[in-house]
């Protein structure tokens, strides 16, 4: 059954941002998974903060508890892996990338393993993107973060995200449709969810009392095959969700306008 974009109040609370870890005791050096195989329960994520990129690479700075140890896995199966200070802080740093790349995450505590459901991605290019991609979810951009940040859509459900300061109301409207107000959460996360959007050109617009964003994205349904494209306005992900499913995503660029 293909995972659908879901159109609930509470549906993405606590995990903006955040790799979920699902406990499934799975084995560090067993073998790639497809995505219908990854196990997508909730329990003590790690949050994955921010991605600054360098010539040759991405630092992926995050918390959790003290003394755990973070493991990325992309889908060749290879690993890289870091352990939290005292602070709870970790650091992980990702060779420049000749493609899209995903990488599921698995925390190490104590003798026990989790492994989570959500994809981090990376896409190449002189404009890359690192992002936290939430199968049914909204995506966290770890390295462009801003009122209108990212839209997701499942042909037919769309999730509309960005940052704000915690308490802050936000209005979010699609073209000349009903207007839905929302409130950034205790991290500066808010997300508008409409359950039935056609495909086609769509405006999607963001505002505060202080601030309005807006931009034209061509919502199409998504693609059966992993991929990223930048349009100028937004960079399409379309990525696997469990299920055999597939999701679309546009990260926005620092200057949206027309798609």
């Amino acid at each position: 059954m293909k995972r659908r974009i879901a159109v609930r109040d509470a549906a993405l609370a606590g995990i903006i941002s955040m790799l979920g870890l699902g406990a499934c005791g799975a084995d560090p050096d067993a073998a790639p998974r497809r995505a219908s195989d990854i196990q997508t329960n909730w329990a003590a994520p790690a949050r994955l903060e921010s991605a600054v990129f360098s010539a040759d690479g991405v630092t992926l700075t995050g918390a959790a508890a003290p003394g755990d140890r973070i493991v990325l896995t992309d889908l060749a199966g290879v690993s890289v892996a870091a352990t939290t200070g005292a602070d709870g802080v970790f650091s992980l740093r990702l060779a420049t990338a000749g493609a899209i790349s995903l990488h599921h995450a698995e925390i190490q505590s104590g003798g026990s393993q989790a492994r989570g459901g959500d994809w981090l991605v990376i896409t190449p290019g002189p404009d890359p993107v690192a992002a936290v991609l939430v199968p049914g979810g909204a995506a966290a951009p770890l390295s462009r973060t801003r009122l209108l940040a990212a839209v997701d859509y499942d042909g037919a459900g769309v999730l509309v995200s960005g940052a704000a300061p915690p308490g802050e109301r936000v209005r979010v409207s699609i073209d000349d449709g009903p207007r839905q107000t929302v409130t950034a959460d205790q991290a500066g996360r808010h997300v508008a969810r409409f359950p039935a959007i056609p495909p086609g050109p769509r405006r999607i617009r963001v505002e505060t009392d202080d601030e309005i964003q807006d931009a034209v994205l061509n919502l199409t349904a998504p693609s059966t095959e992993l991929r990223a494209a930048d349009s100028g306005v937004a960079t399409r992900i379309d990525w696997p969700t469990p299920g055999e499913g597939f999701q679309a995503t546009w990260i926005l660029d620092s200057t949206p306008g027309e798609d």
